[in-house]
């Protein structure tokens, strides 16, 4: 199976194109710790990978992560599905993390990303990279009292209010977007923002009075 795969979950855009197990290109855009241009960036860089070729499916990171980014992701793996009548799979970007992790040869953990507003998304996963549980929201003035161990994941590459021990601070692999995207059975999915975004819906004009 070609399988397409990104993930915005953070403002490093990550793409890459795989052929079965085959990474037959990756490109990466943006910077951790930098602005999110993942609408000026996405696109270019799925050209780039694709060079031509249509993949038979795509794998989208669905977070835990901010809201816009997430939504740009999304969005544009479903226009792109549509447009070519392919499926997509929606990869929770924590079971990502933790996937690499493993791939790299390491062990069960805690999958950690900063989603802003001093809150650390987190989840355990086991020595398979399986997610165990939900995902849980920590904020950073609580987290050092957590009894996490083999933390995985750039949370702290971000947010440097404080500074535990990390065993692999590395961030999201598209790659591992699309290793999970090719078991994963199509189904419906949601964003993860695991709170409410801050836009929220205009209330309805004051009434006038004449008095």
């Amino acid at each position: 199976m070609k399988i397409l795969a990104l993930d915005t979950s953070t403002s490093r855009v990550t793409v890459a194109f795989l052929d079965g197990k085959e990474v037959v290109s990756q490109k990466t855009g943006g910077e951790l710790t930098g602005a999110q241009f993942h609408g000026e960036l996405l696109v270019g860089l799925i050209a780039e990978v694709l060079n031509g070729a249509k993949p038979d499916r795509i794998a989208v990171g669905i977070g835990p992560g901010p809201y816009t980014g997430l939504r740009v992701g999304i969005t544009t793996a479903e226009v792109l599905a549509h447009a070519w009548g392919i499926e997509v799979v929606g990869i929770p970007t924590l079971s990502a993390l933790a996937n690499g992790h493993i791939r790299r040869g390491g062990e069960n953990g805690t999958a950690i990303l900063d989603v802003k507003r001093k809150e650390i998304a987190c989840q355990d996963f086991d020595s398979a990279g399986k997610l165990q549980g939900d995902p849980t929201l920590v904020r950073i003035t609580e987290f050092e009292n957590q009894n996490y161990s083999n933390l995985v994941g750039p949370a702290f590459v971000t947010q440097v209010l404080i500074s535990p021990k990390v065993n692999d601070p590395s961030p999201v692999d598209a790659i591992d977007i699309a290793l999970l995207g090719q078991a994963a059975t199509p189904s419906a999915f949601s964003p993860l923002y695991l709170r409410q975004p801050d836009a929220a819906e205009p209330k309805p004009p004051k009434s006038v009075s004449n008095d």
